[in-house]
């Protein structure tokens, strides 16, 4: 979570450092990277064969916790819970994930946390989608 932050005060990107990561979080254990690309709780940008890297350990990449929006589909709890909350009908829902997914192709915006984003699209009423369930 603290990479993320870290991460958050650069527009995203942290470079690809062990040792840098572990000093500016505070953290006392080793902070293992590759275990955190592999999770896919980060990604590391304009990644390159380990043979190419310029520095050891690959050093000179970029770390991003944000993601392209790929096949991401909200969860069916978290558009029921804010259909509820919000008072929309699935159709709306439907557009506010359509909405999002297309500002994301069409601008090539990341993120972190899509359901964080979706809730946004949601709240803000992305889209003009105002139209209240009767």
């Amino acid at each position: 979570m603290l990479i993320w932050v870290l991460a958050a005060g650069s527009e995203g990107q942290i470079p690809y450092d062990e040792k840098f990561i572990a000093s500016r979080i505070g953290a006392t254990d080793k902070v293992d990277v590759k275990c955190l690309i592999d999770a896919g709780f980060l990604l590391a940008e304009g990644e390159q064969d380990a043979s190419e890297s310029k520095k050891p350990n690959g050093e000179d990449k970029i770390l991003s916790g944000k993601r392209p929006i790929g096949d991401w589909i909200p969860a069916d709890e978290l558009v029921q819970k804010l259909s509820k909350r919000y008072n929309k009908t699935p159709e709306q829902m439907q557009k506010y994930y359509t909405e999002l997914r297309d500002y994301c192709l069409r601008t090539g915006r990341k993120y972190a946390d899509y359901e964080a984003a979706y809730r946004t699209a949601v709240r803000d009423n992305w889209g003009g989608n105002d139209t209240q369930r009767r």
